[in-house]
């Protein structure tokens, strides 16, 4: 797992809410039982399984670090939380919680 991968968490989990609207809009649609919008349907669907299955390697990386770790991990690339709001909240100075990021990037980096 590198910290491109995490760092694209949020875009994947915006994507893939954008993507489930759409499949809602197509389902309500008038011509959702047309065969010329069953393949705009699957195409919807195989994308939003591939994006789940993203963010789901992520989660399963994520819950092999300790909890001091996964605390950071979080709140960084899933929550977009700043340096700053993440050492207020887990009350670490911002050298403690950049020390912590580092150790848990090394340990995803050899999973």
């Amino acid at each position: 797992m590198t910290k491109e991968q995490l760092q694209n968490y949020r875009y994947i989990k915006k994507e893939r809410c954008q993507i489930e609207q759409r499949l809602r809009c197509l389902e309500r649609s008038p011509e959702s039982e047309l065969d010329t919008i069953k393949p705009l349907q699957e195409c919807y669907a195989k994308k939003l399984e591939e994006l789940v299955n993203t963010q789901l390697e992520i989660e399963q990386a994520i819950e092999t670090l300790d909890p001091m770790e996964r605390d950071v991990v979080r709140l960084r690339y899933i929550d977009g939380k700043s340096w700053c709001r993440i050492a207020m909240q887990l009350n670490y100075s911002e050298a403690s919680t950049h020390r912590i990021h580092r150790k848990a990037l090394a340990k995803l980096k050899n999973l």
